[in-house]
């Protein structure tokens, strides 16, 4: 105490200061652990140690009272020394003792406390490791926190390692710490167990229950540790678990075989009793609600003669007095749980009491129950009888069949039932001789009727129908009775209470009414109820209700059971409501009833009617809305009417001021004639007439009025009829201009008639008026003149215009045509012309293959020539060339990408997508199964949210795959156990598909990969999560294929990728335990397996024919790494990098053809890619495509379905999953040619199968058959690539594809004369022939029909595109031409400058220097042959920095060569093109070609020899520097394409054949020739001399 209280300060402050001290800091962890820790060696007194106890309590509650303690005891523990770790996990394990939530809440807020504790598992040390699990153990007491962390810190796979290491359920004292560890960390967690189920760590807990033939002599641990294993088990099926985590840990633990392991346990001899007792608890809690389970454990014998159920075993254990209390239980829980929810064991068990099944010779679960039941033993009593109850738990069925069982109680009596020889031992109790407590045969049998009649009429019938069972119950409840019978009493009255309620008054002497009568007369209500509830208040009542497990100390104490407490607590309630009521309450309950059910007939109907008027009331709202419409058209029209009205009324009071002005007029004229003496009545009627005609007139003015004002207005608006409306009125209205004139004109004429009658009569007056109707006239006339006279003016201003637009319209009419017939012209100039250039190029380009055919044979002759002389021919350059270093990744825009797509979310690392040429296929989200989403590789653009989808599986689909043979069949695979091969129409999916073609059943556990044979068809092979690896054959006429053809067992985990080599004779897969197998797919045998640490695989790749395979995994440092291997030696990697930190799981992708290799991770944005070589160092970084859009999964396009025309070499569908998108991904060569790249396309893996699926099974290994990417190809042209080649061998191939040889030329020429020769007509290109023999040729390009070569060129277009392919062929040819004469050139120059080199030395060795030897016998020395080598050496180190081995540019070369006139002015002299006479050409050329006038290029030639001019002894090779550019640095430059050669500074070779002004007598003076061409300078090149030497210079 005085060393805590005095020294606790300065020992956390020495842990503060002296960091750097290892040996004072583990004094000072060892004396604080010594304070605060209590144990001793010696056992001290209670009182002492109880003061220990409080002592260390308070130090503890002292040192964790500053939270930053612990966090520096945390961080000492990342000291590795073992005088600082260890104290500090000790001192840390008694903190957690003493005060254990307030250190696991320090420690769980610390930053990485819970990890650096973690930690302590990884050490090497045991004793720290050991300690650490104390530690461990201490920590994870309680608290669900520190518990998820523990367990995602990879703590259930590192215990289970320590496990296996020390030996599993025969090691020491370290396993039981693991147990107890993993105990804390599962027990009450459904996070944990849950973590721990999908993990597949139930798997790895089978091998601890392997026990041998030989038990005997079991150590204690041995017990120990099996015990808490089993207790493991029991907590991953407990009852108290949700039922769904208990059914799936169920189903996990018998199909890995945990469950018949415990089976063989169970029924194994010489286990102790406690391994057997708990052995049948966790048997009883793994098959408890299982029905697959129940029906396992119903099928296991026992190892007896004859062999038994054990059903039948365990019960004869539990009806035996002499077995121990604690393993009858057990049993009895066993036979609980196996008829748990499990009605056919119910009906199995009752099926051996009936009279039918019983057989004499053998004993049954039946027998035994009622052996049990009818014993002296009270405790079998009660056993049989609670598990007769379960029989009949829940099952109506075996309730009235238990009615039928008839026992024989003695000779000469007639046979009793069951349930009577129950209620007769019931009744008799008291004065039968029992072993053990009566009370408990009592409640036994009591508990085993209420559940047989419970629910069941006709058993309470039967039950009611022995007059003494009544009789009796009443006087067991009416009894004052001691303590111990109440129980019983209370049984009685639940009994009697189940008769009434389930009562069907069937018997008349006890209805329901007669029993409440009996029971108010005999017991009385309340005291009936007060009886009832004794049972609820018994202490054992409780106790068992709480789980179903029968845990009882004694015997005694063994009285209820699980689910007769849910019994009880169901009924209590319903029996005191029924018993309670009297005879009117129930009459009014009746009535209440009636009344009710009236009520809802009533309601019923009002709810019919309230429906029919809602259809009536809605019938009228759409009547209303329809009248509302009406009634506002009608509205509307009112109002129209209306105005019309106003308008009349307001031209009747226009007309009516007119007419009051006229009637003045006449009235003043009537005056005029009275007063010159006319006679009235005479002028009276003269007026009338007058008035009248006047009225007329005036009607009629008006009228015409009106209608020249609308002649008028439309004549203002110059349109003769602007609407159709208008033209109607205005010829109605022309209409009744007619019709008023002729009126007009005959009133007119009667006018006329009245005037001059009128001045008959008034002749004799003075006033001669005139007649005002005249003027009317006169207007009317001119009105009528005027309105034919513009309607004609208008008719003939309209016939004018219509009469201009037709000459205009006929004008350029005219212009079209001649347009059109000039263009024709000139197309038809232009064809002839084209065609002509066609065929002159045709010409070239034969002679241009004959010239490339002669050079390859110089180069052959000259390179043997050098053999033969015994130089080295060295070609290799000093660095790596590549056509590929400039591949870059091209997305396709946004119109080009398949949006909207519901890419799955689930995390299996797959591809999740599969393309081929027609589709593509992609793994989609969906509800209630699984499914995926077929699209034309074309259906670009958004998708359709309801688009058709492929969903025949029932879960969640976690692969497809394309048959590489078929592009309409696809593979699926699927968490429901299933592998499904599905038949996609031509024209794409239109509905949803359901119905697969075949469906493979065969794995126990979901599937998760698959993979289709290389080359042969109908080979598909399928791996699960039960390990297996299925090979299947399709070709079977059944539709669902049961068994596989072979099943490779040789996986210890979950198989994460298959692979398979070229010809599909060898398969590779990377597996969950982080190795690597290579097997062979056709027997199953293992041939190698990886064993490294260094790398932990997750994917495996075959890399084609070079004999490597590839792997991505993780370094030991949990860092991205991808690992070369050799396929025949698998110890070690080859070749290993790490790529960064990540954590996705990289997924490669390899192209044979090219030899690339492509890493994309999954979540990344961007895709590495490298090439792979055959030699050190094998792998060779290219660059990498960069993208801001991470990727779930990634789709291959096979090479056939690539764009060849824009240089594609490899194409990826990206699934981008936070935007529903699929991008393509293009890979592209940049090439300035749009022409067929030959050199990055060599011959490729097809569509057709190389064999058979019974060819392969037969043992047949074959290559794939390969095809050509050469637009215009045919598609049988397949060459059938062998299986037993050298990888080097494919490779020079391939080198040999892309640089066709003298042979590959004849046989392009041959083909080419079979081509002509078949030609319909000489213009036409191309064309198949008509005969039977080439019919079915047909030609492909891109993957599709080439329409170029199906058909002649029809149009311009076409034509130019043919021209311009045979330009792009002379092009290339020429390019091979200038390498093969630069090639020669140099060869023979080096062979000569051989020969004079040697000649010089020869001329250098005086003969004096050749002596005799001085031991004779021995030939002369011709030379010194050390001067030899030396020189010669000196000689070939200036010739390597002199000379080139390469080609040149083409650009270059042209500019060079076409640029650089002969010396003088004088033209160049070509060489004769030397054509072999073996080679026919008049076949080839078109017999009448077109002659048309046509510019055919030159092609420049260098001279088939170059004089040599005689030089001096030694000559000396100066480099000419002709272009000042920045030398390279250190490397040659060997065989570039055309790209790549323009990216590199290059000199000059300048080839000069002599001098001018010295020539040679004998030979011509020869023409100065150039070549461009890339040189490597010398590291100290000399100046350049004034004057050349006569020698050759370089």
């Amino acid at each position: 105490m005085e060393v805590g209280t005095m020294a606790m300060d300065h020992l956390v402050r020495i842990l503060q200061t002296d960091r750097t001290d290892t040996e004072i800091l583990g004094y000072a962890l060892d004396t604080l652990y010594n304070i605060v820790c209590s144990d001793e060696e010696e056992e001290p007194e209670e009182n002492q140690q109880k003061q220990e106890d409080d002592l260390g309590a308070q130090f503890t509650e002292k040192f964790v009272g500053e939270p930053d303690n612990i966090t520096l005891l945390l961080t000492l523990l990342e000291e590795f020394d073992f005088h600082v770790r260890w104290p500090g996990v000790k001192l840390l394990t008694a903190l957690l003792k003493n005060q254990c939530a307030q250190v696991q809440g320090i420690i769980l807020v610390s930053p990485m406390g819970v990890s650096r504790l973690m930690d302590l598992l990884a050490d090497s040390r045991e004793v720290i490791r050991n300690d650490g699990l104390l530690l461990l153990q201490q920590l994870t007491k309680g608290n669900t926190a520190i518990q998820k962390i523990v367990a995602f810190e990879n703590a259930f796979e590192r215990l289970l390692e320590i496990i296996t290491e020390e030996g599993s359920s025969d090691g020491g004292i370290v396993v039981e710490d693991c147990l107890l560890l993993l105990l804390n960390l599962l027990k009450n967690n459904s996070s944990n167990q849950n973590f721990f189920k999908e993990g597949s760590y139930i798997q790895k807990m089978k091998p601890w229950f392997e026990v041998g033939d030989d038990n005997s002599g079991w150590s204690a641990q041995k017990v120990t540790n099996l015990h808490l294993m089993l207790q493991l088990v029991r907590v991953m099926v407990s009852p108290v678990n949700s039922p769904g985590a208990t059914a799936s840990c169920q189903k996990a633990m018998f199909q890995c075989g945990l469950l018949q392991q415990l089976c063989t346990i169970l029924m194994a001899t010489g286990v102790p009793a406690d391994i057997l007792t708990e052995t049948i608890n966790t048997v009883s809690e793994v098959i408890r609600g299982s029905e697959v389970n129940q029906d396992y454990f119903a099928s296991v014998n026992a190892p007896s003669n004859p062999p038994r159920p054990a059903i039948v075993v365990l019960l004869m254990s539990m009806v035996n007095e002499r077995q121990p209390f604690v393993l009858r239980c057990a049993v009895l829980y066993c036979f609980q749980c196996f008829l748990y929810k499990n009605h056919k064991g119910q009906g199995e068990i009752v099926a051996t009491l009936l009279p039918s099944t019983i057989d004499a010779n053998s004993i049954s679960a039946g027998q035994l129950l009622c052996g049990g039941l009818f014993s002296a033993d009270s405790l079998s009593n009660w056993c049989a009888a609670v598990a007769l109850a379960h029989a009949l738990q829940d099952n109506l069925t075996q309730k009235e069949q238990l009615l039928r069982v008839q026992l024989a109680t003695s000779l000469g009596k007639p046979p009793v039932s069951l349930l009577q020889q129950c209620t007769n031992i019931l009744s008799q109790g008291d004065k039968l001789n029992r072993r053990g407590s009566r009370v408990q045969t009592k409640v036994g049998l009591l508990m085993l009727l209420c559940t047989w009649i419970s629910n069941c009429p006709i058993a309470v019938m039967h039950f009611l129908h022995n007059q003494d069972n009544v009789p009796f119950l009443t006087g067991q409840i009416s009894e004052n009775l001691g303590e111990d019978e109440r129980l019983v009493q209370g049984l009685c009255a639940l009994l009697l209470g189940i008769c009434i309620y389930y009562n069907d008054n069937s018997l008349e002497n006890y209805t329901k009414e007669k029993l409440k009568q009996l029971i108010e007369k005999r017991i009385g209500k309340e005291n009936f109820v007060e009886k009832l509830g004794f049972i609820t208040k018994h202490e054992l009542y409780s106790r068992a209700a709480q789980k179903p497990q029968p845990a009882f100390s004694t015997p005694e104490h063994m009285l209820f059971d699980h689910e007769f407490t849910k019994l009880v607590k169901e009924l209590e309630g319903m029996i005191t409501k029924a018993v309670l009521k009297s005879s009117e309450e129930e009459k009014k309950e009746e009535e209440v009833k009636k009344t009710l059910e009236q009520h809802d007939s009533i309601v019923t109907q009002y709810k019919e009617l309230i429906r029919e008027q809602d259809s009536q009331i809605n019938e009228l709202k759409e009547q209303v809305t329809l009248l509302t419409s009406q009634n506002e058209k009608l509205q509307s029209t009112i109002t129209q009417q209306f105005s019309q009205i106003q308008q009349h009324k307001d031209q009747y009071n226009i007309l009516k001021l007119k007419l009051g002005k006229d009637n003045q007029q006449t009235g003043n004229q009537a005056e005029a004639a009275q007063v010159n003496g006319l006679q009235p009545e005479e002028l009276s009627q003269l007026r009338e007439q007058l008035e009248e005609l006047q009225r007329q007139n005036q009607l009629l003015q008006t009228q015409l009025t009106e209608k020249d004002s609308v002649i008028t207005s439309l004549k203002a608006e110059g349109v003769p009829s602007a609407e159709g409306s208008q033209t109607s009125e205005v010829t109605e209205l022309q209409k009744e201009v007619e019709l008023l004139k002729a009126q007009l004109q005959s009133k007119t004429a009667e006018i006329t008639k009245l005037q001059s009658e009128k001045q008959e009569l008034l002749r004799g007056s003075e006033t001669t008026a005139a007649v005002p109707g005249e003027d009317s006239v006169h207007t009317e006339k001119i009105a009528e003149l005027e309105s034919r006279l513009s309607a004609q003016t208008a008719e003939t201003q309209k016939l004018k215009g219509e009469v201009k637009t037709l000459l205009e319209s006929k004008e350029l009419m005219e212009k079209e045509l001649a347009s059109a017939t000039s263009t024709a012209a000139i197309m038809q100039a232009e064809k002839s012309k084209l065609q002509q250039e066609v065929q002159e190029s045709k010409k070239e380009q034969d002679d241009l293959l004959m010239l490339l055919a002669d050079q390859d044979q110089k180069i052959l002759n000259l390179k043997q020539r050098l053999k033969d002389l015994g130089e080295t021919m060295t070609w290799r350059p000093q660095y790596r060339s590549s056509k590929y270093r400039h591949v870059f990744g091209k997305p396709a825009t946004k119109e080009n990408c398949y949006d909207g797509v519901p890419i799955t979310r689930s995390v299996h690392d797959n591809h999740l997508c599969a393309v081929n040429p027609r589709f593509i296929a992609v793994i989609t989200e969906c509800a209630g199964g699984g499914a995926f989403l077929v699209l034309s590789i074309n259906h670009t653009g958004k998708v359709d949210p309801h688009h058709p989808k492929v969903s025949g599986h029932r879960s969640n689909v976690l692969d497809i795959k394309w048959n590489p043979f078929n592009d309409f069949c696809i593979a699926s695979c699927s968490e429901d156990s299933t592998v499904k091969i599905w038949d996609i129409p031509e024209h794409g999916v239109l509905k949803n598909i359901t119905v697969p073609w075949k469906e493979l059943q065969g794995h126990s556990r979901r599937v998760g990969l698959i993979e289709w044979h290389p080359t042969a068809n109908n080979i598909i092979f399928s791996t699960g999560y039960d390990y297996q690896v299925m090979v299947w054959k399709l070709d079977v006429p059944e539709q669902v294929i049961k068994n596989p053809v072979r099943s490779i067992s040789v996986h210890s985990d979950v198989v994460l990728s298959m692979s398979f080599n070229t010809d599909g004779s060898r398969l590779a897969t990377s597996c969950k335990d982080k190795k690597i197998r290579v097997i062979d797919p056709r027997t199953g045998t293992l041939l190698q397996e990886t064993n490294c640490k260094s790398h932990k695989a997750s994917k495996v790749l075959f890399l084609g024919n070079l004999k490597m395979l590839l792997s991505t995994g993780n370094s030991r440092w949990n860092h991205r790494q991808i690992a070369l291997w050799d396929q025949e030696d698998l110890t070690q990697p080859s070749y290993s990098e790490d790529l960064d930190g990540s954590s996705g799981v990289l997924f490669p992708f390899y192209d044979p053809d090219t030899h690339m290799l492509y890493i994309a991770g999954k979540g990344d944005g961007n895709i590495r890619y490298y090439e792979i070589s055959p030699e050190k160092p094998y792998v060779h970084y290219l660059t990498e495509y960069r993208s801001l859009l991470p990727q779930k999964g990634m789709g291959v396009m096979p090479k056939r379905g690539l764009d060849v025309c824009s240089c594609e070499i490899f194409r990826f569908y990206k699934l981008v999953t936070i935007k529903c998108l699929i991008e393509p991904l293009s890979m592209i060569v940049p090439r300035r040619s749009e022409s067929y790249q030959e050199d990055i396309y060599p011959m490729t893996a097809g569509n057709k199968p190389a064999m058979t699926a019974d060819e392969w099974i037969g043992g047949l290994d074959k290559g794939p058959v390969m095809m050509s990417l050469r637009p215009g190809s045919k598609l049988d042209s397949y060459v059938e690539l062998g299986s037993g080649k050298d990888p080097t061998d494919s490779m020079e191939t391939q080198i040999s594809r892309s640089r066709p040889g003298l042979s590959q030329l004849i046989q392009e020429r041959q083909d080419a004369k079979e081509v002509n020769t078949r030609r319909e007509t000489p213009s036409t290109l191309l064309l198949p022939s008509t005969d039977e023999r080439s019919s079915s040729t047909t030609y492909v390009s891109n993957g599709q029909l080439d329409s170029t070569h199906c058909s002649p060129p029809k149009t311009e277009n076409e034509l130019r595109q043919m021209f311009y392919k045979q330009q792009d062929e002379i092009r290339r040819l020429r390019e091979q031409l200038n390498q093969k004469d630069v090639r020669i050139k140099q060869l023979e120059l080096e062979i000569k400058n051989d020969n004079k080199m040697e000649e010089t030395l020869e001329k250098e060795i005086p003969p004096s220097e050749v002596r005799d030897s001085d031991e004779g016998g021995i030939r002369l020395r011709l030379r010194d042959r050390d001067l030899l080598k030396k020189r010669k050496a000196e000689a070939e180190e200036k010739a390597t920095n002199q000379w080139v081995y390469g080609a040149q540019s083409v650009k270059r070369a042209k500019k060079k060569t076409s640029g650089t006139p002969g010396r003088k002015g004088r033209p160049r002299k070509e060489p004769p093109v030397v054509i072999p006479e073996d080679l026919d050409l008049t076949q080839e050329t078109d017999p009448s070609p077109v002659t048309l006038p046509i510019t055919v290029p030159v092609l420049p030639t260098i001279a088939e020899t170059v004089p040599l001019v005689p030089v001096e002894p030694q000559p000396e090779l100066v480099p000419v520097e002709t272009i000042s550019e920045k030398p390279l640095e250190g490397f040659l430059i060997e065989d570039l394409g055309p790209d790549e050669e323009e990216d590199m500074p290059q000199k000059t070779l300048v080839i000069d054949t002599g001098d001018d002004e010295q020539p040679c007598a004998d030979e011509p003076v020869p023409e100065q020739t150039q070549a461009s061409m890339p040189v490597y300078p010398p590291a100290s090149a000399p100046s350049q001399p004034e004057s050349l030497p006569e020698s050759l210079i370089i």
